[in-house]
């Protein structure tokens, strides 16, 4: 049974913590300045304004690693159109001997 609402938070006021009102499904945290929600799992943290959220630690480490093939395939192509390149070279220079 899901919980409702998702997410709930609360902050001192006065003395007594006082319900923080949930807007479309986030609430507001004024000492982080972001909006927290929960993707039905985790707590998610969004930047106002843009509604982006911020990658978890896991989202960062996919990212990394996608970063990561992305260069060594970069890396290797450079790497074949450079050894073609000097392969080119020497084709012309011995037609140029001839």
């Amino acid at each position: 049974m899901p919980i409702d609402p998702q997410v709930a938070g609360y902050r001192l006021v006065g003395g007594e913590y006082a319900q923080i009102p949930v807007q479309n499904g986030r609430i507001y945290s004024e000492q982080l300045g972001l909006h927290l929600e929960t993707d039905g799992v985790h707590l998610r943290l969004v930047i106002p304004g843009t509604g982006e959220r911020i990658p978890t630690a896991a989202e960062l480490e996919r990212m990394a690693d996608a970063e990561r093939e992305r260069a060594a395939a970069e890396a290797s192509a450079r790497h074949a159109a450079e050894a073609e390149a000097a392969r080119l070279k020497a084709e012309i220079e011995a037609l140029r001997r001839r």
